[in-house]
């Protein structure tokens, strides 16, 4: 630059993910918090999350990206679990579409995707809530695969 010579150092910006999935199953076919018991990735500073709790809390501000994916089965007739994320107890956009199950010739599984992008303060604590919305009856969580993701983006 400039008629300058010399080394010149880039630093590429550190990845900051954590992802969790749970070891047991779990009724979500209620107004309830998904529990998370095994970490897939952690260990990042940006994160902090105890195994068996439903919250990661947020150590570090920035721009974060959350997604989950959520794999249920069911043995009860249209059951259609839903899902939203909850930033300190309270519902933000990005609920999930259908989670229909009939039970009829052979369709008791069902998958479902969230996904927001969101600012988040050090201290912000990130859940997923699901609620019931539409037949009663059971309607499980998979252990090992449902999986719950956040991402601290580099701007």
């Amino acid at each position: 630059v400039n008629g300058q010579t010399g080394a010149v150092t880039v630093e590429t910006p550190k990845q900051q993910i954590i992802s969790l999935t749970t070891s047991s199953s779990q009724d979500v076919n209620k107004t309830t918090v998904i529990n998370w018991d095994e970490h897939l990735v952690s260990g990042d500073s940006a994160f902090s999350h105890s195994t068996g709790n439903s919250s990661v809390l947020i150590n570090e501000t920035g721009t974060y990206k959350i997604y989950a994916n959520i794999y249920t089965d069911t043995n009860n007739s249209r059951t259609n679990p839903s899902f939203y994320f909850r930033i300190n107890g309270s519902e933000v956009a990005g609920r999930s579409g259908s989670s229909y199950a009939r039970n009829a010739s052979a369709h008791t599984h069902t998958s479902t995707n969230l996904e927001i992008v969101r600012e988040l303060s050090s201290g912000d604590s990130i859940d997923i809530q699901t609620f019931q919305e539409a037949n009663s009856g059971t309607c499980n969580l998979q252990n090992r695969r449902s999986i719950f993701t956040i991402e601290k983006m580099a701007r």
